[in-house]
C-alpha cells in the first residue's frame, strides 16, 4: 500500500469515527432516532475501513471479494436510508413523484459497468452494494423536492449532502478506477474524488443537526 493511499483511508477512518461518535453523542443527548441511524451508517463505514487497512497491513494484499468491508458498507447505506426515512413525514412518506426515479435511474448504469468489469463478483454483493445506491438516492432526492416545497433549506442540505456522497462514492470514484487502474501510488482522481467523499462524511452529522432542529414559529401580534 503506497504512502498516499495509507493516509487517505486512514483520514476518512478518523473523520467517520468522529463523526459517529459524535452522532452517538447527540443520540444519547435528545434520543432522537435519526442520530442513532446516522451514528450505525458511520460505525458501519469505519468497521468496513477497518477490516480492509487490518487485513491489508497484516496480510500485504487486500481482502478477497466478498469480504466483511463490503457487508459494513451495504449496511451503511441502509442506515442512511433509515436516516431519510426517519425525518420524513406521513406526508413525505406518502409523496411518489415521478422526477424522484431520476436519481436511482442515473445510478444502474455506473453499478452494472462496476460490477460488469470490477473485481466484485458475488452476486450478493452486486445486488445489495446497487439496491443501497438506488434506494438511497431515490428517498435522498425525494426528500429534497418535498424539502425544497416546504422551502426548508436546512433539509435541503442534508439530502443534497447525501445526494453527493453517492456521486463522488457509486459514480466518480468508481469511474476513477478504470481511469487509473491500479496507480495508488501516485495522487490522481480517485484520491481527489475518495476525499471528497471524506468532506461528506464530515459533512453529514452538522448537516443533520440544522436539518433536525425545530422550525421557528412565527407568532403574529396581535
Amino acid at each position: 500500500m503506497g504512502s498516499i493511499e495509507l493516509w487517505d483511508n486512514l483520514i476518512q477512518l478518523a473523520v467517520s469515527g468522529i463523526s459517529s461518535l459524535w452522532a452517538l453523542w447527540l443520540y444519547r443527548k435528545g434520543h432522537a432516532r435519526h442520530f442513532s441511524f446516522l451514528c450505525g451508517a458511520l460505525m458501519c463505514w469505519s468497521l468496513g475501513l477497518m477490516y480492509w487497512l487490518l487485513y491489508y497491513m497484516l496480510r500485504g494484499y487486500s481482502p478477497p471479494e466478498p469480504s466483511p468491508a463490503n457487508f459494513a458498507w451495504s449496511g451503511s447505506h441502509l442506515f442512511l436510508i433509515s436516516v431519510a426515512i426517519s425525518m420524513a413525514s406521513d406526508e413525505e412518506r406518502a409523496w411518489h413523484p415521478p422526477l424522484a426515479l431520476l436519481a436511482p435511474a442515473l445510478t444502474l448504469p455506473f453499478t452494472y459497468t462496476w460490477f460488469a468489469l470490477g473485481e466484485v463478483t458475488s452476486p450478493t454483493i452486486n445486488l445489495l452494494w446497487g439496491l443501497g445506491f438506488a434506494v438511497l438516492s431515490y428517498v435522498s432526492l425525494r426528500g429534497l423536492m418535498y424539502a425544497h416545497r416546504q422551502r426548508d433549506r436546512r433539509r435541503i442540505l442534508y439530502h443534497a449532502l447525501v445526494l453527493a456522497l453517492v456521486l463522488f462514492n457509486e459514480m466518480m470514484l468508481h469511474i476513477s478506477l478504470f481511469l487509473w487502474p491500479e496507480d495508488y501510488l501516485h495522487f490522481n482522481g480517485y484520491y481527489a474524488f475518495d476525499m471528497l467523499v471524506t468532506l461528506m462524511l464530515a459533512l453529514l452529522t452538522p448537516a443533520l443537526i440544522r436539518a433536525a432542529a425545530e422550525r421557528p414559529v412565527n407568532i403574529a401580534r396581535a
